[in-house]
């Protein structure tokens, strides 16, 4: 082997190079990545605070585990007013006006959708949300990875739609429709074309769903079908779920069974023993961090909607004396049942 490059030219050598590195960086293209890569390096030169999706926070840098850029949507004068009450205050109460309407169904889109994994739709546990096993989160198969343009940086994780097969010949009999979370990412393939094997590049707006969904609306065999789809509120049984983990010195909280809008913009934290509305950061998917020991209190948290901003506030719903790795039900967004 030794010989046979010693005996190629410069030019031959920087060509042979070059398709292994082209060959080596492909990483299983077309696939939805469980663990989607991170912000390219020209994002990252302008932003070293980029958000890692999908990556565990464990395995982040000190620079990654920070708030992220977006505004905060509750003013420092609204925090100051809540922390001022001493009891449990609505947010009205205190106010700081975010009563709205109910999430309700949004327009129709047009999108494409593919499917990933087989029927059992285990290649779609995990996912760069966060909820972990579907089935023990309650959301089943009936899940969908978005492509970047709809992931919205993680923010869309939770979201419901209302997907129908349009316009193929795949298309089951009366165009039927399905509804599916978002819990998964599906990263770009720049190595092939958005309109041939590219399915999830910007600016396309896609859906990898898992293969029991996909069959709710076309025959498999398609492979891609073109699609109709639309935002409605999602609908769960009982109150949001706040699971805990990291160490006593930093705190990820992963909220699940999300109804309503099912997205989540902001979240703060209360310890019992601060009695102060802390804004935590989010860190991926449905994770959001906070760095400060709060082992040792009662918790309370404030979960606000990106879609319409409705804020809900839960209180003590974490006694004092939890641990890591438990998860705590309390509050819910308005949402049909």
């Amino acid at each position: 082997m030794v010989q046979f490059l010693a005996s190629r030219s410069s030019t031959d050598f920087s060509l042979l190079l070059l398709r292994l590195l082209l060959v080596t960086s492909s990483l299983n293209p077309g696939a939805c990545s469980q663990v989607p890569r991170g912000a390219d390096s020209a994002t990252a030169a302008e932003n070293p605070l980029t958000r890692i999706v999908g990556v565990d926070p464990q395995q982040q840098d000190g620079r990654v585990q920070a708030m992220h850029p977006v505004s905060p949507l509750l003013t420092s004068e609204e925090v100051e007013r809540l922390n001022s009450f001493d009891g449990e205050p609505s947010v009205e109460a205190a106010g700081v006006t975010r009563r709205v309407a109910p999430f309700s169904v949004g327009q129709w889109n047009y999108a494409h959708a593919t499917f990933y994994g087989d029927e059992t739709a285990q290649d779609t546990m995990q996912g760069a949300c966060g909820y972990g096993n579907m089935y023990q989160q309650g959301y089943g198969t009936a899940t969908t990875a978005l492509s970047s343009t709809l992931f919205d940086n993680g923010f869309a994780c939770g979201r419901c739609f209302e997907i129908r097969c349009v316009a193929s010949w795949a298309c089951y009999l009366g165009n039927p429709s399905t509804i599916v979370t978002a819990t998964n990412f599906c990263p770009a393939n720049w190595l092939k074309p958005t309109n041939n094997g590219g399915w999830c590049n910007p600016p396309r707006q896609h859906f990898d769903m898992s293969k029991p969904a996909f069959e709710k609306i076309a025959a498999w065999r398609a492979g891609i079908v073109p699609v109709a789809y639309r935002r409605v509120p999602c609908s769960k049984q009982g109150s949001m779920e706040f699971r805990i983990e990291g160490n006593p010195w930093w705190h990820i909280v992963f909220i699940t069974n999300v109804g309503g809008p099912g997205d989540i913009g902001e979240v703060y934290i209360r310890g019992s023993g601060t009695k102060r509305w802390v804004r935590m950061s989010h860190n991926w998917g449905v994770g959001f961090q906070v760095f400060g020991g709060y082992l040792g209190q009662g918790l309370s948290f404030m979960v606000i909607s990106s879609s319409n901003l409705e804020t809900v506030m839960a209180w003590n719903v974490v006694p004092a004396n939890w641990r890591l790795g438990q998860t705590f039900s309390g509050g819910q967004f308005q949402h049909p049942r």
